[in-house]
């Protein structure tokens, strides 16, 4: 099952466990009882071997060791055991690297373990490629709506994104074409969906009728912003612009930027958290993570109901690109897994009502809407609680843009403060797409 690329260690042909799950890389775990003195030797020993059925390089290994009392033990009695891990993976350059550093361990159980080989089923070297591959493309399409659209149509997309005119609003508008055509190839092949537009046939008109031909469907929230930036291009600058991205997605979707949710999201926010490329601060990924995950572990909650996980309210009143909640969604998904169930039970609820995103940015919300879709993107949902809200000060002195909120101990209702600039509440129902002016937040305990 494993072809050797190190040899002369001992270490035995097969690993003790290997995991293969379809869309991720494999991850070998190896095991030793107490004191373990060669798991280690064993586990780096795998970095860099390939699977003779798929030729997938192992690029991440779980290192256990397993205490002596597990040899009488029975099952249930495991489940309920903490272990001493330690994980080891290529980093983005190819260098090995263990996770507590030097001769530290971590301590956990089966869950924990669980978190850990889904993390390292993620590889880093394919998400550094893949994000530097979205970084040309963007750029790439940026210039070439510098070049092609002209002043006046810039100048419009810049109000729209509330930016100024620059090579700041290019980016912007690029990265929302682009995450456009990435989710399309997430979900062609479903009934209604047409197919991605091949590089050298894309016009104005037959981009926005494909766009149009899928919002008729549902993804209001990812594809309408990018059909109205489309919308405001001259018809000479849409063939060089969008062929450029056209173009892209093959070599994007071999680097798993269009089939893997994990993957995709890292890619995107890690472009987006690039202060030098978009002049914007936003919560990194890894931060993201591990506020969400703190946040999530202190919930009182039966992981196994779905009612009771329906009932939750998860919310970001400056949600940015979404990094927070796209974390915070995959915690919740994680642990519904754990208990027995199927996140995609839960996809529905948590889009229609458990999570609130607000920014002031039109592009933060599209990409913060994108992420969370994309975990199911062929599951349909009937609204977003994503609002881009109102910028400014309305006629009554109001701060539209910044609000607090206290979360009460009944259920109640708040309405945003009222404003000339109607905000935007991105709404999807099937069939039926729209945007409703009014931003009622709900909340339950």
């Amino acid at each position: 099952m494993i072809e050797q690329a190190v040899s002369g260690l001992g270490v035995a042909k097969k690993p003790d466990i290997l995991i293969d799950a379809p869309l991720r890389q494999p991850v070998i775990v190896e095991t030793e009882f107490a004191p373990a003195h060669t798991v280690e030797q064993d586990a780096t020993a795998r970095l860099g071997t390939s699977l003779h059925s798929t030729g997938e390089d192992v690029e991440g290994v779980l290192s256990v060791v397993l205490p002596e009392s597990f040899k009488t033990v029975d099952l249930e009695t495991i489940e309920r055991a903490a272990f001493r891990y330690a994980t080891h993976y290529l980093d983005s350059d190819g260098a090995v690297r263990r996770w507590p550093p030097e001769h530290d361990w971590l301590e956990g159980g089966v869950d924990d373990l669980a978190d850990a080989i889904e993390y390292l089923s993620l590889s880093e070297r394919q998400l550094a490629r893949g994000t530097e591959a979205l970084e040309q493309v963007v750029r790439n399409a940026a210039g070439l709506l510098a070049k092609h659209a002209g002043t006046g149509p810039l100048s419009r997309i810049a109000g729209e994104l509330h930016q100024e005119l620059g090579e700041q609003t290019e980016r912007m508008a690029a990265a929302i074409c682009v995450s456009a055509f990435v989710f399309h190839v997430a979900i062609e092949g479903q009934d209604r969906i047409p197919p991605v537009p091949l590089p050298g046939s894309i016009d104005k008109p037959t981009l926005l009728d494909l766009w149009n031909a899928i919002l008729e469907v549902n993804y209001w929230p990812v594809f309408s912003i990018a059909r109205d930036l489309v919308e405001e291009l001259p018809v000479k600058a849409v063939p060089p612009v969008m062929s450029r991205i056209a173009e892209s997605i093959s070599d994007l979707a071999q680097l798993g930027a269009t089939t893997y949710h994990d993957s995709t999201g890292r890619m995107f926010q890690t472009l987006i958290t690039d202060r030098k490329f978009l002049a914007t601060f936003y919560t990194l990924p890894e931060s993201a993570c591990l506020l969400a995950e703190l946040a999530v572990d202190r919930l009182d909650v039966d992981w196994s109901n779905r009612i009771a996980i329906e009932g939750l309210r998860i919310a970001d009143f400056a949600c940015g690109t979404g990094a927070l909640l796209s974390a915070a969604q995959r915690a919740v998904y994680r642990r519904f897994r754990r208990a027995g169930g199927d996140d995609k039970d839960l996809h529905r609820a948590l889009m229609e009502r458990v999570v609130t995103g607000l920014d002031i940015m039109s592009a933060a919300t599209h990409l913060t809407c994108s992420m969370l879709s994309s975990s199911h993107p062929s599951l349909a949902y009937g609204k977003s609680l994503i609002h881009t809200m109102p910028y400014g000060i309305d006629g009554g002195g109001t701060l539209s843009a910044l609000l607090t909120f206290s979360i009460p101990t009944t259920p109640t209702r708040c309405s945003l403060p009222a404003s000339p600039w109607a905000a935007r509440n991105w709404t999807a129902v099937a069939g039926t797409p729209s945007r409703s002016r009014t931003n009622p937040v709900t909340w339950s305990s």
